[in-house]
């Protein structure tokens, strides 16, 4: 995971990434990350970008030193959007 942290610098902030991440989005493209990234900023969210060691731009909604807090945010994505985010999940930065 250490690759994530380290990539995260050139794809967004690393200082943001914290031990429970949520993550709403993956993709090869960083321009399909951004755009998403972009949106979820402007309905109030602290998104931003994190690239794993095999190039992909993970879109991280949340990030959080505690799993119950990431896990709450999570579920609270989920309900808002139902037919969007579905499949958000927790990245475990060890």
């Amino acid at each position: 995971q250490e690759n994530l942290r380290r990539n995260a610098k050139e794809a967004g902030d690393a200082s943001k990434l914290k031990m429970f991440n949520v993550v709403v989005g993956s993709f090869t493209i960083k321009t399909n990350a951004s755009n998403l990234q972009e949106s979820l900023v402007a309905d109030g969210y602290n998104a931003f970008l994190a690239q794993n060691a095999k190039g992909m731009y993970r879109v991280i909604v949340g990030s959080f030193d505690d799993r119950p807090s990431a896990t709450e945010l999570r579920e609270s994505v989920k309900a808002k959007y139902p037919n969007r985010f579905s499949d958000a999940w927790l990245l475990i930065n060890e």
